[in-house]
């Protein structure tokens, strides 16, 4: 089957969405159909020939309708329906498809007259694509779309990333450290991270190694670079190849997500894999993904983010507990799986409605 891939942005090394984009059509690939990825992003990474599906970079309709005319499905990837591909699509007859990344589902916040009728017009067409996949339980309830075709796929590792991962983690239980991983923007809750290592300090010695960057960079290096017991390495934006020995030998990740609402973030998926505990806030997504593989707190609560470091860092039976917890559920995010259950979902979908 000829499928065309759509995502706005598609930058792998960033991560997320874009990384789930390539996971999507390695896999898609893999499962023997010829795949198209149209994306928007034109700036040229210097990779493009390393990818073993064709590549289309174009904003202009009429290129992203040429990719699409010639394919048996469209899948378009992202935080909600994009409406341009996806018309497109229609105005072809090719079936469409459509993954969710967004807490919301298809549904984009604001209550103008404008957004009201986009989000009408969304909601249209995802009643009437051949399925629906969401990366959490909570965007799947939070959408009206037909129980028939509402499918749930965790993020998984990706494909290439995950032979970067080995058998044995470099985990020492006595001096790992802990590890945050993601952008540095306050809705990412690194202010309350900050706030919680203040409170430890002094009282509880741990290393913390912060893997990313963003534009608040600055002012959590500042509000942690006077603290005592408690050492925190700024690590930079790392490559997968670097990240993985990481997560690996790390105690815990840490994702204190706070105003940015998150899909289902693929550090969670990276770091189970690898048997690592997980310490994040309570929104839906992540306490799916989680489970009893590490502690949920309430978003922005200081010290609730606080007493689970403690925890984590001083219990030894809760310690190992949460990670044999993580040990048992890295399957549920391995490609393997992910590659199986889109299989599924295509097979279900479309032979009741037809390519």
């Amino acid at each position: 089957m000829n499928v065309a891939v759509y995502s706005k942005p598609f930058f792998p090394n960033m991560g997320g969405l874009e990384k789930n984009t390539l996971t999507l059509c390695l896999a898609l690939g893999d499962l023997g159909h010829s795949v198209t990825l149209i994306t928007e992003t034109t700036a040229e990474t210097g990779e493009d020939d390393r990818y073993p599906f064709q590549l289309v970079r174009s904003e202009s309709a009429r290129q992203i309708f040429r990719g699409i005319r010639e394919a048996d499905l469209l899948i378009t990837n992202g935080g909600n329906i994009p409406l341009r591909s996806t018309l497109l699509g229609r105005l072809r007859g090719v079936s469409h498809g459509a993954i969710y990344h967004g807490f919301r589902g298809f549904e984009t916040k604001g209550a103008s007259a404008v957004r009201r009728a986009t989000n009408a017009l969304r909601r249209r067409l995802a009643q009437r694509a051949s399925f629906n996949v969401f990366t959490g339980t909570h965007s799947k309830t939070e959408t009206d779309v037909p129980e028939a075709t509402a499918h749930v796929l965790l993020n998984p590792v990706d494909k290439w990333t995950q032979k970067f991962y080995t058998e044995t983690s470099g985990r020492n239980e006595d001096g790992s450290p802990f590890l945050f991983a993601g952008r540095l923007i306050e809705g990412k809750g690194i202010f309350v991270l900050a706030d919680a290592l203040k409170r430890l300090d002094g009282s509880l010695s741990l290393h913390l190694i912060v893997a990313g960057e963003g534009r608040h960079e600055s002012d959590f290096r500042e509000q942690v670079n006077s603290l005592d017991s408690i050492k925190v390495t700024f690590a930079g934006r790392l490559t997968a190849r670097d990240l993985v020995p990481l997560y690996e030998r790390a105690r815990a990740l840490i994702v204190p997500s706070t105003t940015h609402k998150e899909g289902n973030p693929l550090v969670i998926a990276e770091a189970l894999f690898a048997g690592t505990p997980v310490i994040a806030s309570d929104q839906p997504p992540m306490i799916e993904s989680v489970g009893d593989a590490g502690i949920i707190v309430e978003q922005g609560d200081v010290a609730e983010l606080a007493d689970a470091i403690r925890r984590l860092g001083t219990d030894e039976a809760c310690y190992r507990r949460v990670t044999g917890q993580a040990e048992e559920r890295a399957e549920l995010f391995s490609y393997e799986r992910y590659r199986g259950k889109l299989a599924t979902v295509l097979h279900s979908s479309l032979s009741v409605n037809g390519p």
